[in-house]
């Protein structure tokens, strides 16, 4: 195979660029000391102008002795960092089949966009987590080098500072030996520093340290949940947005880490038979990026079968031992208030599991699941063998009442639910018993999707109505559907309510967009379509039931 591409250079929204010499345009950091970064005019949605600071580090290069240590903060430079070039995305892969890598492990930067225009005050800041299953991605890309970008030409003319970052992806950010020696949790580790690196530097940016809102979709949401349950007490944040993912996802947590890092080295190199963590990391420690990705995958399992809610992934977070990060099971953690009591917006799009990457081959699972109803469920939930089956036969009957053979787009619904909408709507009941929760369905699409019988929003069409892409302009009904989204994030930026006024009311039908609470799921439909205020998503009081009669202490993951 031929030496993958270690990055690609940005493209045509780089021919917008103003170069300028301005002093405002150039930034000297508090945190790594003496240290300058320099920004570039841009052309905002509505003509704005506003700076872009591209490839700052925030952290030093995770390579040679410092692979697989937690991230360190960036030592000071020389010269002026910031510039538009090459894009920098961790290592991954986009294309899911270990045919091409791409990527370098000189990884950890973020990019900043912020206002041109002076203000008298300090703006509120956006902190993004990208998703991409905890395996692709980066602050740039929503996916490898496809699927659009997290472009904050919508975002930045609400006069709100907007931050996104990289973290380290897949066996390089989620491998683990439990017992220190390489550390858990690394990839959560990074996007904690980039969380500090905000609040010690923003303020030069024009943005407010003590404003700061942590967003996420799909896994970016699932770190959000994890950060929120985390033991260290600091965390800088004064809300939190998670859609279409949180820390209740069963694919968001992994339970057989040290036995996956284990199985990756002796894929890694036939020959390793030792046990031991110091010679796992030594053997990882003097492999290329490219021999560690390519002894992984996507579809590197946790060991079971493939046919339950997704593609299986096993480089995800898992619980920590101690005080380090989190070490409490997540659903007994947020029931019992062991979380960062701050305002949320939460939600969910109205069909996730169209997305065929979320799905796989929806065909084959109605196949398996007819015969083996148990594979519909996670191995991570905590349930007997024994009580899954007959579960799982209780839960097919909520879906259809024939077989899922004859019934393919009840496979959808039930894929919705396990993988994305049951974890987010669970969450936020039990947070709302703590802090304010707002929660929203997204109704409106703009493609057609390939599944018979069924219709609705896939997985991660919601981010094209709050960043911008040029094709999907100019798909009908976007506009409508793009105000309400952009003021609806903005808002809760600024003022941690969606909808803070009258004229935010006007735009969202004169709605009064109530508070999730227990036992009463109010949410709102957003999309082109008059909003409308409802209650008990996707029949969620049914499911609930049924599964927390079954579920056995302590509860991880939800569904």
């Amino acid at each position: 195979m031929n030496k993958p591409p270690q990055w690609i250079f940005r493209p045509l929204l780089l021919l917008s660029v103003v170069q300028a010499t301005n002093s405002e345009l150039l930034v000297t950091l508090n945190n790594p000391p003496s240290s300058t970064v320099r920004g570039h005019y841009e052309t905002s949605y509505h003509g704005n102008r506003y700076r872009a600071f591209y490839e700052i580090p925030y952290a030093s290069p995770p390579i040679g002795p410092l692979r697989y240590k937690e991230p360190v903060p960036a030592k000071p430079w020389n010269g002026v960092k910031g510039h538009p070039g090459p894009i920098t995305m961790c290592p991954q892969d986009p294309l899911l089949n270990n045919t091409i890598n791409v990527g370098t492990e000189d990884c950890l930067i973020l990019n900043v966009y912020t206002p041109a225009k002076p203000s008298a005050k300090k703006l509120p800041v956006l902190l993004w987590i990208h998703g991409g299953g905890f395996i692709a991605g980066s602050n740039f890309f929503v996916w490898g080098l496809a699927l659009g970008r997290y472009d904050p030409r919508y975002l930045i003319d609400e006069d709100i500072v907007i931050v996104t970052a990289n973290y380290r992806l897949g066996p390089l950010g989620f491998l683990t030996t439990t017992d220190g020696v390489i550390p858990v949790n690394l990839g959560l580790k990074d996007q904690r520093l980039a969380i500090y690196w905000v609040k010690d530097n923003i303020e030069l940016f024009g943005g407010d340290p003590n404003n700061i809102v942590l967003a996420g979709e799909s896994a970016g949401a699932a770190s959000v949940g994890y950060h929120l349950i985390a033991t260290y007490k600091d965390l800088p944040i004064e809300g939190a947005i998670l859609v279409s993912g949180s820390a209740l996802c069963p694919w968001s947590y992994q339970t057989k880490a040290r036995e996956n890092a284990f199985e990756l080295a002796r894929t890694l190199d036939s020959t390793f038979k030792s046990n031991r963590s110091e010679d796992l990391l030594k053997l990882l420690q003097s492999a290329t990026v490219q021999q560690i990705m390519q002894s992984t995958g996507y579809r590197h399992s946790q060991g079971g079968q493939t046919f339950n809610g997704a593609l299986p992934l096993a480089w995800v977070p898992t619980i920590e031992q101690g005080d380090h990060f989190f070490s409490l099971p997540q659903t007994d953690a947020i029931d019992n208030g062991k979380f960062k009591k701050i305002p949320l917006l939460m939600g969910f799009n109205e069909e996730d599991a169209i997305n065929p990457i979320i799905t796989g081959n929806y065909v084959q699972k109605s196949l398996a699941w007819d015969e083996h109803p148990d594979w519909m469920l996670f191995e991570n939930i905590k349930i007997s063998s024994e009580n899954k089956k007959e579960l799982a036969r209780k839960l097919k009957a909520l879906y259809t009442n024939t077989s899922f053979k004859e019934d393919v787009p009840s496979v959808i619904k039930v894929v919705t639910d396990s993988v994305i909408a049951m974890p987010v709507i669970r969450f936020a009941e039990s947070a709302s018993k703590h802090a304010p929760v707002y929660m929203f369905m997204t109704s409106q699409t703009f493609m057609k999707h390939p599944v018979p019988g069924i219709e609705g929003v896939g997985h991660g069409e919601d981010m094209y109505y709050y960043w911008f892409n040029e094709l999907i302009t100019l798909t009908p009904n976007f506009e409508p559907t793009r105000t309400r989204f952009v003021k609806m994030i903005s808002n809760f930026v600024k003022y941690k309510k969606p909808i803070p006024d009258a004229e935010t009311r006007e735009l969202f039908d004169n709605i009064t967009w109530p508070e999730v609470k227990p036992g009463n799921i109010s949410y709102i439909t957003v999309g082109s379509e008059a909003t409308e205020v409802r209650n008990d998503p996707r029949n969620y009081s049914k499911v609930k039931k049924l599964l927390d009669s079954y579920l056995e202490k302590p509860v991880t993951v939800y569904l």
